[in-house]
């Protein structure tokens, strides 16, 4: 059961890696061509300087620099241009606050994601996890650095060079900006594309931005039944020494469920939590060692996990999750002669990999890794249970 898992997930990767990331997109090449292609959405493109696209579906990846692209977008959200702009080198002190208050500038060349373009326009830059921005005017169309930096002087504390509050007063200065306008303006995304978007509408320019902000939270009821095969080997004695086993067993029942998904607002909503109710049960009798034995098993399961999805097309995705299953016994028992066997609620591990259809029919294949489910005092008793189960899903809302 562990290699149909793995070939299935591995089957999962392949085509998710295959479809899911390219997206319809356009290049404009160094000598100014424009080609409508399919652009692979990495998240880091500016940090790592390549842009992988296709020319269509069948043709191979290629790879381009930012010497070899002018400009390339995602759709109508995602765009990015290619310039020589003036980097902050590192300096002595950690990753977020240095030892001197000015920065040293090389220029570099490198990817710009536009967030906002107009008369003024913003661009980000994100070298190492730190966010830097860029903008440019009409009056200057080469795009300059804005300089934030904190840094620590020689008592330890720690100082702010906040020159690109003066840098916005002296070329983006407008009727509507005051003093306590850029007091409050913060070296942020959200706070530069406000104040942006107000000195373009101050001047009337138009402004275009490719900043997505985080769709809502999406909350999903499913129905989730399915079928269990469970196996149950029970032992007695040492595990490392001397021991008793009575028969591997198998059994197949009916896994009633009803799922609760909560789609989280971040990463194009690839990202789900959720947590399940779910009914598990197994019977088995058998006569060994002159002794007759009998396992009667019913829990109540909720499945607590994360999901990730892996989208073909606009209703339609792959999905692997994980989830950490605490559970509640009743009615379970293990009836052996002369002994009093208990079964534990400790919780356990689930994973499973799936896919969803027209966003409201879902299959999967769910993983319950191997576990102990006696609580034996004295450890005489020990067992081995797991199952893997085909669940069918309809989502209600």
């Amino acid at each position: 059961m562990k290699n149909i898992i793995l070939i299935f997930a591995c089957l999962v990767f392949s085509i998710g890696k295959a479809q899911i990331n390219f997206e319809k997109g356009y290049v404009i090449t160094s000598n100014e061509v424009r080609k409508d292609v399919l652009i692979q959405n990495h998240y880091n493109m500016d940090k790592i300087g390549i842009v992988e696209y296709r020319v269509n579906e069948d043709s191979d990846i290629i790879k381009a620099t930012v010497n070899e692209v002018l400009e390339f977008g995602i759709g109508d959200d995602i765009k990015y241009v290619s310039r020589d702009v003036e980097i902050a080198v590192p300096g002595t002190g950690n990753s977020k606050v240095e030892t001197n208050k000015d920065p040293i500038l090389v220029s570099k060349r490198v990817f710009l994601k536009v967030l906002l373009e107009g008369d003024a326009s913003l661009y980000e830059y994100t070298p190492g996890g730190q966010t830097r921005y860029y903008y440019s005017t009409p009056e200057n169309n080469e795009i300059q650095a804005l300089i934030y930096r904190k840094y620590s002087n020689k008592d330890n504390k720690i100082l702010e060079n906040t020159q690109f509050k003066k840098q916005l007063f002296d070329d983006l200065n407008c009727a509507n900006v005051t003093s306590e306008k850029l007091r409050k303006t913060n070296y942020s995304t959200n706070n530069l594309m406000k104040y942006f978007k107000e000195y373009n509408t101050c001047v009337n320019s138009n402004s275009t931005s490719y900043f997505v902000k985080d769709s809502k939270m999406k909350l999903n009821l499913n129905i989730k039944p399915g079928i269990n095969y469970s196996t149950f080997q029970l032992t007695f004695g040492s595990v490392s020494g001397n021991s008793r086993e009575f028969s591997e067993k198998s059994s197949i029942g009916f896994r009633p469920a009803v799922e609760a998904e909560v789609v989280l607002p971040f990463f194009k909503n690839k990202f789900a939590v959720f947590a399940e109710v779910a009914h598990l049960s197994f019977d088995y009798t058998e006569n060994r060692y002159d002794q007759e034995v009998s396992v009667s098993f019913s829990s109540l399961e909720i499945p607590l996990g994360l999901r990730y999805y892996m989208f073909l097309t606009d209703n339609s995705k792959l999905f692997i999750d994980a989830a950490i299953v605490p559970v509640t016994n009743f009615n379970s028992e293990v009836n052996l002669q002369n002994y009093e066997i208990k079964l534990t609620n400790k919780p356990y591990i689930q994973s499973g990999i799936g896919a969803k259809f027209l966003d409201k029919y879902s299959a999967e294949i769910r993983y319950s890794w191997s576990r102990d489910i006696i609580e034996s005092k004295d450890r005489l008793w020990f067992s081995e249970f797991s199952s893997i189960g085909v669940i069918l899903g309809y989502t209600l809302f």
